[in-house]
C-alpha cells in the first residue's frame, strides 16, 4: 500500500524463508523501491533459533527450540 502511494523505498524484515518468497513474488514489480531482508529485528545482532509455526500459517517466533537458524539484527541498527 506505500508503494502504490508513493513511498520512495519500504524495507521488509521478514526471518521465515516461506514468506520471504512471498514477499519477492508480491513486490516484485515495486523493485528497486522495495528491500526485502531475511532476518528476524529484535534486541542484538547475530543469529537466532525461529520456529515457525505450521506449514499453514504464516506466524513464527523466535524459540531456543526452534528449528531453523536466521539472522538478527537490533530494531536501532534497522532504524538508524
Amino acid at each position: 500500500a506505500c508503494l502504490e502511494r508513493g513511498a520512495g523505498l519500504v524495507s521488509c524484515w521478514e526471518p521465515c524463508p516461506e514468506n520471504v518468497a512471498y514477499l519477492r513474488r508480491n513486490l516484485q514489480p515495486y523493485e528497486p523501491r522495495a528491500e526485502i531482508h531475511h532476518a528476524a529485528v529484535g534486541s542484538w545482532d547475530g543469529q537466532v533459533r525461529f520456529r515457525p509455526e505450521s506449514v499453514r500459517t504464516a506466524m513464527g517466533r523466535v524459540a531456543e527450540d526452534g528449528l531453523l537458524v536466521v539472522p538478527a539484527i537490533r530494531l536501532n541498527t534497522v532504524l538508524c
